[in-house]
């Protein structure tokens, strides 16, 4: 059974106020986010430190935040995701 039914892959979340990426692995571990604009100043920017950075499974997205994201099998970014197998 995977970490609270998640199903593995990505989870875009694209509103007026963030942009981000989440590599949910279906497990507590391997999980990934990569933030790529953030709100500032009336305008979404591109963050310096866009890609991915590991995410701990306690603080995956919660259920309304995954509802807003657009799910894919395969990374929907600009940036590499290299996975562990």
């Amino acid at each position: 059974m995977t970490y609270r039914n998640l199903k593995p892959g990505f989870y875009y979340l694209k509103c007026e106020v963030t942009e981000r990426c989440y590599y949910v692995s279906g497990e507590k571990r391997g999980n990934k986010w990569c933030p790529i604009k953030e709100y500032s100043d009336g305008e979404l920017f591109t963050v310096s430190y866009a890609g991915w950075n590991g995410l701990l499974w306690n603080c995956l997205p919660d259920d309304k935040e995954l509802a807003e994201c657009e799910y894919s099998e395969t990374n929907p970014t600009v940036y590499p995701l290299i996975l562990k197998k």
